[in-house]
């Protein structure tokens, strides 16, 4: 198996992941740290920005202790520095040692994502809220919270680059103990989690009209938040209960099969779509792993070194030759150099965006020349994340959602013919079959974007068909951002992409309806036929999936769960 870092668990006093999963062991924090944190989260559950800024300050209130105090293992207490020196390397370390937390608990996503999940068992594995996919999403956020604070904190001075270059030599010297600084880490773990239930709750509101509501604190350290209560008014429990059917049939009956042709359309977008004139992702990507296997061997280059390293012809880890300018263009993507104009003075939850996005931390030495200090497991992070998200310019994402809708055109009727195939109650036709929607020759007449054409005889409807694609994003709660997107009582999202199309065929229906005769096709009863409207986006949205568009019924679902739509749902609902 690939090396991706260098493994500290079960090292010097730290928790070993092969034995059992539970990365709050590294810090010490126990059953009853845990159950104090949830009677603060149950406290303020409908009050969570108070609670954000409380965090916020309680945060910095501790790091300030953390600057003024040292540890001092004569005395086994926290004693009080003295100079500005000492406050200096003081803070400098409460810095590194954030940073550690963030690589544990990194080196822990890094090996669920690259393993098999039955390869490791976790603490209360008999609970099923300790799923596989839980702790990873855990994981994840906690990562994301750790990194943001420790670069927020961190000042790019050579006390920082000193304690951050030497932290593995400082690892195994046993420097670090995590259960002194315990308190910051578990606020940082609290912190998480409010800070995405009041993320989604603005959101939510800005979107809605209806009574805010907020997310539900549940018993499960692995996701302490219920997200689908924000959809839920208290006095609507019945249409609440028929959601959270909907949605449970809908999962159940997903097909993974076609999320994964999704997938490896991506894939192969990104040999050809260039990250710069002479870079396609492809190889951006590759460089950045190559980067990522320099610091397995130390945490700290020049960029001198890094260049020449890349540009050793006979180096056996670079499978292409890449130009200075190649090598230095990727450094400068990946560098968070915290003296420069563009890092000063940001809020907290702007270094969110830096997380996976800046891995190489900037610095200068006495002699003034630039050191760039990072870890592999960072730079794995920012690589895998770059790739699933397509952190880039909004215009490449923009892109490859274009791409996908392009392609997935034919990919779609061939599905439908499939279905058709299997269960005959369905006939399918690609609209490029039907004249009527063809552009014509002299471009008087747009064409109309219509996907496919299905008509079920048993109920007597055409289906007007479309596809769109969500683009990726991180966020927690990103498939309760679509749905609200896509759902919402304001939302224009599928009014915007059916008004066209649906007007279009009931004007012309009767062309629609001949054209379609031709084909062979026969109605039930052709005077009687209703039409309505399909959405296949990438999601499982957490709503009922439909949309009145202009007085026509209009269906949200998503691709994985085609099969169960088209013979299940729209029968019995």
């Amino acid at each position: 198996m690939k090396t991706n870092f260098n493994k500290i668990s079960g090292n010097n006093g730290f928790f070993d992941f092969e034995e059992k999963l539970n990365f709050f062991d590294y810090f010490n924090i126990n059953s009853t740290d845990l159950k104090d944190a949830f009677s603060v989260l149950r406290k303020y559950e409908n009050n969570m920005l108070t609670l954000k800024r409380m965090m916020e300050s309680q945060i910095t209130t501790r790091l300030n202790f953390y600057i003024n105090n040292s540890f001092n293992k004569i005395e086994n207490k926290f004693v009080e520095n003295k100079t500005n020196e000492e406050k200096k390397l003081s803070k400098a370390l409460v810095v590194s040692v954030i940073f550690l937390a963030a690589r544990l608990v990194s080196q822990e996503y890094i090996t669920l994502t690259t393993s098999s999940e039955y390869a490791y068992e976790y603490e209360n594995s008999s609970n099923k809220s300790f799923n596989f996919e839980n702790y990873k999403k855990s994981l994840k956020s906690y990562y994301e919270t750790l990194t943001a604070w420790a670069m927020y904190f961190m000042d790019s001075n050579i006390e920082n680059l000193s304690i951050l270059s030497r932290m593995d030599e400082y690892i195994k010297k046993n420097v670090y103990s995590m259960e002194r600084y315990k308190d910051i880490i578990l606020y940082l773990w609290l912190y998480t989690h409010v800070k995405n239930s009041c993320d989604l709750t603005k959101y939510k509101n800005d979107a809605s009209e209806l009574k805010a509501f907020f997310p539900k604190i549940t018993e499960n350290v692995l996701a302490p938040l219920n997200y689908e209560y924000i959809f839920d008014q208290q006095e609507y429990q019945e249409e609440a209960e028929i959601r959270k059917k909907i949605v449970s049939d809908l999962k159940i009956w997903k097909i993974k099969e076609y999320d994964n042709v999704i997938k490896n359309l991506i894939i192969k977008y990104y040999k050809t779509l260039n990250f710069s004139e002479t870079l396609v992702f492809n190889d951006y990507f590759n460089l950045i792993d190559i980067i990522k296997d320099m610091f397995l061997k130390k945490n700290f280059y020049s960029l001198d070194d890094i260049t020449s390293n890349l540009l050793n012809p006979n180096s056996a880890a670079v499978p292409r030759i890449y130009s200075s300018e190649e090598v230095e263009l990727t450094v400068k993507n990946l560098e968070f150099d915290k003296n420069a104009i563009d890092f000063n003075y940001k809020a907290i939850e702007q270094y969110y965006n830096l997380i996976y996005k800046k891995p190489l931390l900037s610095f200068l030495n006495k002699n003034q020349s630039k050191i760039l200090v990072a870890y592999p497991e960072f730079i794995w992070m920012a690589n895998h994340m770059q790739k699933k998200y397509n952190l880039f310019d909004s215009n490449i994402s923009k892109k490859i959602c274009a791409m996908l809708k392009e392609e997935y055109f034919l990919t779609l009727n061939q599905q439908l013919k499939k279905i058709e195939r299997r269960f005959r109650n369905l006939k399918v036709f690609n609209p490029n079959d039907l004249s009527i929607f063809k552009a014509t020759d002299d471009k008087t007449q747009n064409k109309i974007e219509v996907n496919s054409i299905v008509y079920d005889p048993s109920l007597n409807k055409l289906f007007v068909v479309l596809v769109n694609f969500y683009p990726p994003e991180n966020i927690d709660w990103l498939n309760e951002k679509r749905t609200i997107d896509t759902l919402s009582e304001n939302s224009n999202y599928v009014a915007n992409l059916f008004s066209e199309p649906l007007n279009f065929v009931l004007k012309e229906l009767k062309k629609i309806k001949k054209q379609l005769k031709k084909l062979e096709l026969k109605f039930s009863d052709e005077k009687e036929v209703t039409v309505e409207g399909i959405l296949f986006v990438n999601d499982i949205l957490n709503a009922v999936p439909k949309v009145d568009v202009n007085g026509v019924n209009v269906y949200v679902s998503s691709i994985s769960t085609m099969e169960h739509f088209t013979n299940s749902y729209i029968y019995k609902k």
